[in-house]
């Protein structure tokens, strides 16, 4: 759906036009409409009734969305700003298209997170959003800004299935990859909560949602952090999950395409199982350790173990002194393993230090240890020792 956004004005009239596709984002056009302080206010009126519907007839919008004013000190000037204002708001109409109003903090929110962030951040995150969109004015910024608050926020009756065709760039023919949002972001960090991050980068704070134990590692208010990002867009917010280690970032991902685990539960999961660990409590199907992360129950624990098991061949097992695949351990013989980590539990060991321990001591015996319990299990004690 194209959306145009319109920041509206009688001085400067700011207008912008995004395409969007489900999550995706593209920026397609913006500009700004001036006027001249000489002339009289019908006049002044008109050219930005003109210039808007020429803007609708060039680019052809199926939908707008207007930034909502508040009352302006000056009574003349507050007068003269919702005149212009409700320009904004029929021209669009007039030519059949949805418009809708949203508030400034609204906006605001959608776009940086916070319903307090100042023109520069508004700026800053537009052009990570929409790189091509360039170098722009504040006005055309807020206008695009409003298009893709109307983009997370427009009633689900107007709102039409994703097209199956996808973009592609008309002079190599090639397709145009969907906006997927930020994958790293470096920057001075300002301060810490329970649960994430403040980066401050180029005068600009975002908030970076991460687990504990990245939050313990990047460093101390002040000193500079690189973190892998993933962009999360939904309807009344765009979230980043931050990462200090590619490892972590696809357990992340891993985790959050069970049904039942948000981004919430998932980090919450990675600060009580560390993702070097999580190959082995998933393959040793440990639901001790699983269970042990805030908001995950016995059923949900077993779901994430069962779903995942299949699936963790996709990340390295990280083992305490070796890296090997889940698709290389779950291929051997598992009868002896199962009562050498069985022994082990029985001796007071959890599940996971069992298993990675048997793991270890697979990778060591040579082919008859392999087949003996005793020395399996004598191997895996001095693993779990060691």
């Amino acid at each position: 759906m194209l959306i145009l956004g319109i920041d509206p004005g009688l001085q400067k009239t700011g207008w912008g036009i995004v395409l969007s596709r489900g999550n995706a984002l593209q920026y397609r056009a913006s500009g700004l409409i001036k006027t001249d302080a000489e002339q009289s206010l019908p006049n002044r009126l008109a050219h930005i009734h003109g210039e808007l519907a020429r803007v609708i007839e060039e680019h052809k919008p199926e939908a707008a969305a207007v930034e909502e004013t508040f009352v302006n000190q000056n009574p003349a000037s507050a007068l003269k700003l919702g005149q212009a204002r409700g320009v904004a708001l029929s021209v669009p109409a007039l030519y059949g298209l949805e418009t809708a109003e949203y508030a400034a903090n609204k906006v605001k929110k959608s776009i940086v997170g916070s319903g307090h962030a100042d023109k520069n951040q508004i700026g800053m995150m537009i052009q990570r959003l929409l790189p091509a969109c360039g170098r722009i004015s504040e006005d055309e910024a807020d206008a695009l800004a409003v298009a893709i608050c109307h983009a997370h926020h427009r009633p689900l009756s107007f709102r039409r299935k994703p097209e199956s065709s996808k973009l592609t760039n008309k002079l190599t023919g090639n397709p145009i990859p969907a906006f997927a949002g930020m994958t790293k972001l470096s920057g001075i960090i300002d301060s810490f909560a329970d649960n994430h991050a403040i980066l401050d980068v180029n005068g600009v704070g975002y908030v970076v949602f991460a687990s504990r134990r990245t939050l313990g590692r990047i460093g101390q208010p002040g000193d500079p952090a690189t973190l892998l990002i993933d962009t999360h867009v939904r309807e009344d917010h765009i979230h980043l999950y931050g990462f200090a280690d590619v490892n972590e970032q696809k357990w992340f991902r891993l985790l959050t395409s069970v049904q039942g685990v948000g981004a919430k539960v998932a980090l919450s999961i990675l600060t009580a199982c560390p993702a070097e660990r999580l190959g082995v409590i998933i393959a040793s199907q440990d639901k001790g350790a699983i269970t042990s992360a805030d908001g995950v129950g016995p059923k949900l624990g077993v779901r994430i173990l069962t779903e995942l098991k299949d699936k963790a061949e996709q990340v390295e097992i990280i083992a305490p002194s070796k890296s090997v695949k889940y698709k290389e351990i779950a291929s051997e013989p598992k009868s002896i393993d199962q009562d050498a980590v069985s022994a082990l539990v029985n001796l007071g060991y959890p599940r996971s230090d069992a298993y990675g321990a048997v793991m270890q001591a697979r990778t060591k015996a040579n082919d008859n240890d392999k087949e003996n319990l005793q020395t399996i299990i004598r191997m895996a004690l001095k693993e779990l020792s060691a």
